[in-house]
């Protein structure tokens, strides 16, 4: 592997399992509230990008110290990239073999969690129809 890529690809791959955990978390512990979901996808987002910031601090170091502010976001960048290929490649995966009533089950979860609630049956209808264009096909 060239030295000058070795870092963004061990970072990318790191990353990418690193979002893999994270994700399969979201999706099988914190789905039954969407409030638990949404607060565990943005903790998640800022870990994945504090990550990339120890990626970039990494290529300063491998450079001794001194390096230039196009190798080091070339390197972020490489990572970005294969984390984020990690992250797509797990989602279809997951949305689409694992578990493809993920959204429904999500939906379901939501709906009981509105009407324990107390929420309007309107109020209720809109918020659940934007589940409907969420569909995995």
């Amino acid at each position: 592997m060239n030295k000058k890529y070795r870092i963004g690809t061990i970072y990318g791959f790191t990353g990418a399992l690193i979002y893999a955990v994270l994700l399969y978390l979201r999706y099988t512990k914190f789905s039954t509230s969407p409030e638990a979901f949404g607060l565990f996808a943005t903790g998640s987002y800022v870990a994945i990008l504090i990550f990339f910031f120890f990626a970039a601090r990494a290529k300063k170091m491998q450079m001794g110290g001194i390096a230039t502010f196009r190798e080091i976001v070339q390197s972020v960048l490489l990572t970005i990239l294969i984390t984020e290929l990690g992250y797509t490649v797990f989602n279809l995966v997951y949305l689409h073999q694992v578990n493809p009533l993920f959204f429904d089950h999500f939906r379901e979860n939501t709906r009981l969690r509105l009407i324990k609630q107390g929420i309007e049956k309107d109020t209720l209808d809109l918020k659940l129809s934007s589940f409907d264009n969420r569909k995995i096909k």
